[in-house]
This record gives C-alpha cells, structure tokens and sequence, in this order.
C-alpha cells in the first residue's frame, strides 16, 4: 500500500518534501524509498531522480555551513 501511495503521489507531482510529510517518514527515508518506487514508473524517473539530486546537494551544502 505504501508503494501505490507514494508512486501516485509522484505522479500527482508532489515534491519530495510533501512526499515525506503525508507518508510520516523523513526526507532521508523517503528518497531512499522514492527512489525504489521511481523504477515501477520509467516515465518519472528523470524528474525524481533530479529533485533527489538536488536534495542531496542542498543537504550536503547544509552540512559544510555547520
């Protein structure tokens, strides 16, 4: 059931953010998981696979101001 909500919700074209929030997981948890549901929709692997990029390095950019 987790996997239906999250692939619809990719394609709904929820952000990971909101993505995480309605699941009650973390970003961490969620892109991890995103990114497992992401390969049962080739159509929107691109697009997430940027949005998880993106997240990363916006995390990683966080962490070298700390």
């Amino acid at each position: 059931m987790r996997g239906t909500a999250a692939t619809n919700l990719i394609r709904a074209d929820c952000s990971l953010r909101e993505i995480a929030t309605y699941m009650g997981w973390g970003l961490r948890h969620a892109s991890n998981i995103i990114e497992t549901y992401v390969r049962l929709v080739p159509e929107e692997s691109d697009r997430v696979a940027e949005k998880l990029h993106r997240l990363s390095e916006a995390e990683s950019q966080r962490q070298d101001v700390s």
